[in-house]
C-alpha cells in the first residue's frame, strides 16, 4: 500500500494501478477488483482516444479523477486491514455488521427522530409509569448510540449518497444533539486514520449549517484535524481544495480556526501544567486544610489549642495562603491551562471507558450509566450546582458522577449535610455563564475530551495521534502548516499563531508554519520570526534556506531602524561565529543607546573571540568599576585576562568568584582551564572534575576542549596528546 501511495504522490497512475490489480489479485478477500476494474477500463479508454491523436481539453482533469478515485480505493483497502489487524476494531466491526442491524441512512435517521419524539411523549405519560418507561427509553437509545458510533468508525470510504444521508442527519433540529455530536466524533476518528474527502466535506458543511454550536465546534475539530491526514488531499481531491478556500475567506472562520490552532498547542503544555499543581499548589492546599483523608473516610482535623495560644494569627494565615494556592489554580484556569487533567487521570479506568465511544459521549444526567446517581444520590444539590457551573469536560463529568456516591460515603455527616443543604461550593474561575456559551469555550472543553483519549485510553495506539510529538503525527495537530491553509484569509493570522508558538519554545512547529507562507506574506515580521527559529532549531527549512543572521538583515533591510532586527542579528552573528558582523551591529546599537552595558559587554566578548583583548580590556575595565557587582561583567573580563595570558589578574577574579555562597559551574571549569594554562594539572583536573559533579555528569570533556575552548588551549600551546591526556583523566575521576 504505502508503494501505491508513493506512486500516486508522483501522479504515476499506470504503475500504481498495475501494483493494485496485483494486490487484487493476491488478496481475494478484499472487494477491490471490481473498482480496480473499473478504473482500468476508463484509464484505457482515455490511452486510446491519446493514441489515436484525439485532443481532449479535459484529460489532465480526467488523470487526476483517476488518481482519486484510486486513492479512495487504496484507503478503503487501509481501513479494512486497520480493522483486520486489530481485535478491537475487528470486533467492533462484526458486532455492528453481522448483528442483524439495519444500516441505511432512511433507517438510521428514522431511530434518531424516533428517539427525540419517545422523550417528548413521555411528558404526557403518568407519573408512576414515566419513570420505568424512560429508563427502558434511555437504555435502548443508549445501545444505539453506542453501535451507531462503532459503525461509522469502522466503516470504509462514503459515497455521494451515504455522504448527503449523514450531512442531513447532523444538521436536521429533529435528531437530538447529543447524537450528532458523537457521530461528529465517530467521522473525525474515521477519516484522521484514512482520510475520506467525503467525510471531510461534511465535516465542513455541519461546522457552516448546523444551528447547534455544541455540534458545530465539533465539527470545526474534527475538519481541522483532518486536513493534516493526507498531504496529497488538496492535489488529488480539487473539492477538498475548493472547500477549503471558500472557507478561508470566511473571517469568522479564520478567527475561530486561529484560535483553535492555538488551543491545540495549550493542550501541549498539559505535562507542565500537572506538574505545577501537583509540586507546588496541591502540597500547599493539603498542608493548610482542615480534612485528612483515612482508611476509613475522610475526617475533620480539630484545630489545636495550643498553637492558638502561641500563633493567634496562624489560623487567617492558613486560610490565607490556601485561597492563594486556589487562585493560582483558578488563574491557570483562565489561561487556558487544563487543569483537571492530573487529578482525573486516574479516574478513566471505571469500565464505562472501555468501551470508545464513551470517551466522546456528552454528558446527559439521563445516561443509564449515571441517571442513578444524579437522581438519588446523598448531596444531590451540591453535585447539581457543580456539574452545571463547573469548567469539567464531559468526560470529567462522568468520571465525577461514576466516583461521587463512593467519595460521599467516606464523608463526615456534617460534611453531608452541607451537600444537601447547598451550602458547600467549590471556587470556579470566574468564568460566568455567558462565557461557556462561547464557541472557544465550548471547543475548549472538546479539546480536553479528545486529549483524554489519546493520553488515557488503554488501546490508542490503534489510531492516529494529534498529540504525539512524532512528525507524521504533529502534523495533524499543527494544520496552520498545511498547503490548504496557506491562503490569504487565514495567512493574516499566521504571524500571530508563530510569535504563540515562539514565546512557549515551539522552535519545530514554528518552523513547520513559516514554511507554509505564502511569498506576499514574508514581511518583517516574518524574517524576525524565522531568525529566531533558526537561532534554537538550525534548520534550513524556512526563509529559502537563509541562515539567521541573513534572516535579520532581510528585517532590517524592511525596517533599518529596527532595533530588534539588530539585536537579532547581533546574537545571530555570534552564534554562526561572525564575530566581525557581530561587533558591527553592536556598535550601531551602541549608536542608538549609548553606553548600554550589555551591549557593551557583548562588544567586549565579540572583540576577546577577535583577540583583539586590549580594546577588550579597555571596555570591561570601565564596565567593572560602574558596576563592580556585576559578576557577568566580572567573568568576561576574567576570561578576557586568562586569554591574553594575564593569568594573576585572572586568578583574582575567580578566586572572588569562586568565593561566593553558590559559585557559578562556569566558573569551576573556567579557573580549571586557568590552572591548565599555567601548568598547574592536577588542581586543573579537580576543577574539571568538581564541574562534572556540579552538573550530575552532564560534562562533555571531549566537547569542551576540542571544541568549545580548542582557539585558547591551541593558543597557550596546550596539544591534542594533552587534551587527550586530560580527557582520560578527568573520565577516570
Amino acid at each position: 500500500m504505502e508503494e501505491i501511495l508513493n506512486y500516486i504522490q508522483h501522479k504515476e497512475l499506470a504503475k500504481a494501478l498495475s501494483m493494485m490489480e496485483a494486490y487484487a489479485y493476491s488478496h481475494p478477500a478484499m472487494p477491490v477488483a471490481e473498482p480496480v476494474a473499473a478504473i482500468r477500463n476508463d484509464y484505457e479508454l482515455m490511452v486510446n482516444y491519446w493514441r489515436n491523436g484525439y485532443k481532449d481539453p479535459q484529460r489532465q482533469q480526467v488523470y487526476d479523477q483517476l488518481l482519486s478515485r484510486l486513492l479512495a480505493v487504496v484507503m478503503d483497502v487501509r481501513v479494512k486491514e486497520r480493522i483486520s489487524h486489530s481485535p478491537l476494531l475487528d470486533n467492533l466491526s462484526r458486532r455492528v455488521n453481522n448483528g442483524r442491524k439495519e444500516w441505511t441512512a432512511d433507517h438510521i435517521r428514522n431511530k434518531l427522530e424516533t428517539y427525540v419524539s419517545d422523550e417528548a411523549m413521555l411528558q404526557l405519560e403518568q407519573e408512576h409509569t414515566r419513570q420505568s418507561k424512560s429508563e427502558r427509553l434511555q437504555e435502548e437509545h443508549k445501545q444505539l448510540a453506542e453501535d451507531l458510533f462503532d459503525y461509522v468508525l469502522t466503516c470504509g470510504m462514503w459515497s455521494d449518497s451515504v455522504a448527503d444521508a449523514f450531512r442531513e442527519i447532523l444538521t436536521l433540529p429533529t435528531v437530538d444533539s447529543i447524537d450528532q455530536q458523537l457521530i461528529v466524533s465517530a467521522v473525525t476518528l474515521s477519516a484522521m486514520n484514512a482520510f475520506d474527502p467525503h467525510k471531510f466535506l461534511v465535516l465542513a458543511d455541519v461546522y457552516q449549517t448546523s444551528t447547534d454550536e455544541h455540534v458545530r465546534q465539533r465539527a470545526l475539530v474534527g475538519w481541522a484535524l483532518c486536513i493534516g491526514a493526507e498531504p496529497l488531499a488538496a492535489r488529488l481531491f480539487p473539492e477538498v481544495g475548493r472547500e477549503t478556500e471558500k472557507m478561508t475567506s470566511t473571517p469568522e472562520w479564520c478567527e475561530e480556526m486561529t484560535e483553535l490552532q492555538l488551543q491545540l498547542m495549550y493542550c501541549m503544555n498539559e505535562a507542565d501544567d500537572t506538574r505545577k499543581i501537583h509540586d507546588e499548589i496541591m502540597p500547599e492546599l493539603l498542608k493548610n486544610n482542615s480534612l485528612r483523608v483515612t482508611r476509613n473516610g475522610i475526617e475533620e482535623v480539630e484545630d489545636d489549642p495550643i498553637e492558638d495560644i502561641l500563633n493567634p494569627d496562624s489560623s487567617e494565615k492558613k486560610m490565607e495562603k490556601l485561597e492563594e494556592s486556589m487562585q493560582k489554580m483558578l488563574n491557570m484556569q483562565r489561561s487556558g491551562a487544563d487543569i483537571y487533567f492530573g487529578g482525573f487521570a486516574q479516574m478513566k479506568r471505571h469500565p464505562f471507558f472501555s468501551q470508545i465511544c464513551n470517551w466522546f459521549m456528552p454528558f446527559y444526567p439521563n445516561h443509564p450509566v449515571v441517571s442513578g446517581t444524579w437522581n438519588g444520590a446523598q448531596g444531590k444539590r451540591f453535585l447539581h450546582t457543580l456539574l452545571k457551573t463547573g469548567t469539567f469536560c464531559d468526560s470529567d463529568k462522568y468520571s465525577f458522577m461514576l466516583a461521587y456516591e463512593k467519595v460521599v460515603g467516606m464523608m463526615p455527616q456534617n460534611i453531608i449535610e452541607m451537600l444537601e443543604k447547598g451550602e458547600a461550593t467549590i471556587p470556579d474561575a470566574g468564568i460566568e455563564p455567558e462565557e461557556k456559551r462561547r464557541p472557544a469555550f465550548i471547543r475548549r472543553m472538546y479539546l480536553q475530551d479528545l486529549y483524554r483519549f489519546f493520553r488515557l485510553y488503554p488501546s490508542r495506539s490503534l489510531f492516529r495521534n494529534p498529540f504525539s510529538e512524532e512528525p507524521e503525527e504533529r502534523r495533524l495537530r499543527l494544520f496552520f502548516s498545511n498547503e490548504l491553509c496557506r491562503g490569504a484569509g487565514l495567512g493574516s493570522h499566521f504571524n500571530e499563531v508563530v510569535a504563540f508558538l515562539l514565546k512557549r519554545g515551539h522552535y519545530d512547529e514554528a518552523s513547520a508554519v513559516l514554511a507554509n507562507y505564502d511569498e506576499e506574506l514574508r514581511d518583517y515580521q516574518y524574517y524576525q520570526m524565522c531568525g529566531s527559529v533558526l537561532m534554537h532549531t538550525k534548520q534550513g527549512t524556512v526563509a529559502g534556506g537563509r541562515t539567521a543572521a541573513e534572516c535579520f538583515r532581510m528585517a532590517l533591510q524592511l525596517k533599518p531602524d529596527s532595533e530588534r532586527a539588530l539585536q537579532g542579528l547581533a546574537r545571530a552573528s555570534f552564534m554562526e561565529k561572525d564575530y566581525e558582523g557581530a561587533l558591527e551591529a553592536y556598535d550601531r546599537l551602541l549608536l542608538i543607546h549609548e553606553g548600554h552595558r550589555s551591549y557593551l559587554l557583548n562588544k567586549a566578548v565579540c572583540l576577546a573571540n577577535l583577540s583583539r583583548f586590549d580594546d577588550a580590556q579597555k571596555i570591561l575595565y570601565q564596565l567593572d568599576y560602574e558596576y563592580p557587582d556585576d559578576d557577568h561583567v566580572s567573568r568576561v573580563l576574567a576570561w578576557t585576562l586568562m586569554s591574553n595570558g594575564r593569568l594573576e589578574q585572572a586568578e583574582k577574579i575567580y578566586d572572588r568568584l569562586l568565593g561566593k555562597e553558590v559559585p557559578d559551574t562556569d566558573d569551576y571549569l573556567n579557573d580549571g582551564l586557568r590552572l591548565w594554562i599555567e601548568g598547574q594539572i592536577t588542581k586543573a583536573a579537580a576543577r574539571f572534575k568538581e564541574t562534572k559533579r556540579l552538573r550530575d555528569g552532564a560534562f562533555d570533556a571531549e566537547k569542551e576542549f576540542f571544541v568549545e575552548a580548542a582557539d585558547l588551549l591551541k593558543r597557550h600551546g596546550i596539544s591534542d596528546v594533552e587534551i587527550r591526556l586530560m580527557v582520560e583523566e578527568i573520565g577516570e575521576g
